[in-house]
């Protein structure tokens, strides 16, 4: 059973063994249709989100493996990189870097409760550009 790192993965910042992720505390940071996403804070600090997939059977290993291999060597200012993935009988996990920013979905939810308050302000003239400014960051 071996983490198998991609991309740039190799660095001295993510060098870890599987041992290492499995002995990690962990936070739980959502659940989805693909699976449980978490937060992994290892023993020499770093940290680490870790996305469980619910179905370890498809697609094929070979199919899997090719793919992930592939996101793992996408690099772009918008995609968190794919760092290394585990692949056994009964289990697959996908470890990305980890981003303390939050969910897109809780950031637009938040964006369009305020967008809401600020349309239906009780105020004559428009609504101050300054806080729609900050709200694009």
């Amino acid at each position: 059973m071996v983490l198998v790192f991609c991309g740039d993965g190799g660095t001295t910042e993510m060098n870890y063994q599987l041992e290492d992720l499995l002995k990690a505390s962990a936070e739980t940071l959502g659940r989805g249709t693909m699976g449980s996403t978490y937060k992994a804070v290892m023993e020499t600090g770093l940290i680490v989100t870790v996305k469980r997939l619910k179905d370890a059977t498809w697609p094929n290993l070979n199919e899997f493996c090719r793919h992930v291999d592939m996101i793992g060597k996408l690099r772009q200012k918008n995609l968190v990189p794919l760092r290394a993935y585990f692949q056994s009988r009964g289990e697959r996990l996908l470890v990305f870097d980890y981003f303390p920013n939050g969910s897109l979905f809780s950031l637009i939810h938040d964006f369009f409760v305020i967008m809401d308050l600020l349309v239906n302000w009780e105020m004559p003239g428009v609504v101050p550009t300054s806080i729609l400014a900050n709200l694009w960051l």
